[in-house]
């Protein structure tokens, strides 16, 4: 997994991280600006499936048959992973691009969260490292240049393509086997050509991320959510952190940047570390090592998110059980609402909040309470069949 091998020095980092986020510009814990939404519809991860996502704002009253916002004041919230593995990743943020224009002039809103493709695209443009850019192509990003080839957005060589297939195809776990080092120094160009946030093309897409954003009650974010970050989203607040992911993107905070993208330090026994980053944190295995190995974990991170007046949060990354809609459990007060379907190879999906506070999906069902009754005797992510849930794909 990108960036596994920084998590050894973690340890060192994230203290002197803590430390600098205390002269974080825009800090503002008392007086935060919470967008008070109408509806609130919620998209998870893309991942290039234009119409899919077509589909699904035109089912949610945002977009009308030619594709042009709707919605009037209603807030729409995409969960990150807009691009890789897909055929479309380019059109979809440009159709994002242009409901957050049209959005504006209605006095509704669209933001758009970072994935963990978008972070990985991002270092691929801002430092074209060798391993980085050989995990993102193997994760997806390989389809997202093609789609750039075929339009004539960068122009790579049919050798260098075909050698970069299959290096590709011999890869494990993203890290090389074989591959010309030309050869990826012409692809890593290629990507700053579109995604770096000072000269690539979709520059406008990548340097306006958020990392997390937060609409009265309900916490927005593409991964999950560690009792470390709550307890810094509560000292700093929503924007400094935001502020200082974009300068992250921009290549000005380096380190910070990286410590919010870290792997999962609980599955390489890192646990007391408590480092998952919002990125990568995978809602499955993540958080079921946490629950069976800190039961403190859940007391601290609802104190800390009541204490925000936090109580929703919704998370994507992690493809919950085919054919459910959505995972939503409780723990000390915070529902937790995981809902990424695999909406790239499976169908329209989105999570609405209604104004009166109920939540739905496209069909009007309410497939959110599935687990009260599991999360109120106390176990975690079960499974009708009495298996944990597992996780499908990053």
């Amino acid at each position: 997994m990108l960036v596994r091998r920084r998590n050894a020095q973690l340890g060192e980092t994230a203290p002197k991280i803590v430390d600098g986020l205390k002269t974080a510009p825009g800090k503002d814990v008392h007086h935060e600006n919470v967008l008070r939404p109408a509806d609130v519809v919620v998209v998870p991860d893309v991942h290039g499936a234009l119409e899919l996502v077509t589909e699904t704002l035109e089912r949610a009253r945002i977009v009308d048959q030619a594709g042009h916002w709707c919605g009037g004041k209603r807030r729409l919230v995409q969960l990150g992973d807009v691009i890789d593995r897909g055929e479309a990743s380019l059109a979809c943020i440009e159709l994002l691009g242009q409901l957050k224009a049209e959005a504006l002039l209605a006095g509704g809103s669209v933001s758009v969260l970072a994935g963990n493709h978008e972070a990985m695209a991002a270092q691929v443009a801002w430092h074209q490292d060798f391993q980085d850019t050989c995990a993102w192509l193997y994760y997806g990003g390989w389809e997202t240049m093609l789609e750039a080839q075929a339009k004539g957005l960068v122009s790579l060589e049919s050798p260098v393509m075909e050698r970069l297939e299959k290096a590709l195809a011999d890869m494990r776990d993203g890290i090389p086997t074989s591959i010309r080092c030309t050869d990826q120094k012409h692809m890593a160009q290629a990507v700053a050509a579109l995604f770096h946030p000072g000269q690539g093309r979709y520059r406008g897409f990548i340097g306006e991320l958020k990392l997390v954003e937060r609409l009265e009650d309900t916490l927005f974010v593409h991964g999950g959510i560690s009792p470390q970050f709550a307890k810094e989203l509560a000292t700093y607040g929503v924007a400094a952190l935001n502020h200082r992911f974009q300068r992250g993107l921009w290549g000005q905070e380096q380190t910070f940047f990286t410590y919010l993208q870290e792997a999962s330090q609980v599955r390489d026994g890192s646990l007391g570390a408590e480092s998952v980053g919002p990125l990568w944190f995978d809602f499955n295995e993540d958080l079921g090592a946490l629950i069976s190995q800190s039961p403190s974990y859940f007391v601290r991170l609802g104190e800390t998110l009541r204490g925000m007046g936090i109580n929703n949060v919704v998370v994507g990354h992690t493809v919950q059980e085919l054919g459910q809609r959505a995972t939503h459990w409780r723990r000390f007060g915070i529902r937790f609402y995981g809902i990424d379907t695999a909406m790239y190879v499976s169908e329209a999906s989105a999570f609405i909040i209604k104004e009166n506070g109920t939540v739905t999906n496209l069909e009007g069902l309410d497939y959110y309470r599935c687990l009260e009754d599991e999360v109120a005797r106390g176990e975690p992510l079960v499974r009708r069949d009495g298996g944990l849930y597992e996780s499908l794909v990053l």
